[in-house]
């Protein structure tokens, strides 16, 4: 990059506006440069990371919903818990296990899906 640096500060001229420019692009942003090739590589582990990372969360919080899910179902299955307010109470937990598990697949997925598509256009 000082070569790149040197050579464009070295440049005379009234059109050196237009050529410093032209230069870099001819000689840094080309695919094979070193330039772009270690920008791809950073995308690359970039998006692994984050895909990995979408993964690991997607399964530790389904995990947990099942865990908790579980856990409810055993603590409220006495027959005290089979009053209508116990009832009401269990269907209630229920529909709020099943609303954050709707959050996770519907607007937190498609965040880090546009995470991972925001990566790759970039």
């Amino acid at each position: 990059m000082e070569n790149t640096y040197e050579h464009c500060f070295s440049m005379k001229g009234k059109d050196v506006s237009k050529l410093r420019p032209q230069y870099f692009e001819d000689n840094v942003l080309q695919p094979s440069a070193l330039f772009m090739v270690v920008k791809d590589l950073i995308e690359d582990e970039g998006k692994a990371i984050i895909e990995a990372s979408r993964d690991k969360l997607e399964e530790t919080v389904s995990a947990l919903y099942e865990t908790i899910k579980k856990d409810f179902g055993r603590c409220c299955s006495k027959a005290e818990f089979e009053t209508p307010e116990g009832k009401a109470f269990r269907q209630s937990l229920e529909e709020q296990v099943n609303t954050a598990k709707e959050i996770l697949k519907g607007p937190i997925q498609e965040k880090l899906t546009q995470c991972s598509l925001y990566k790759d256009k970039n």
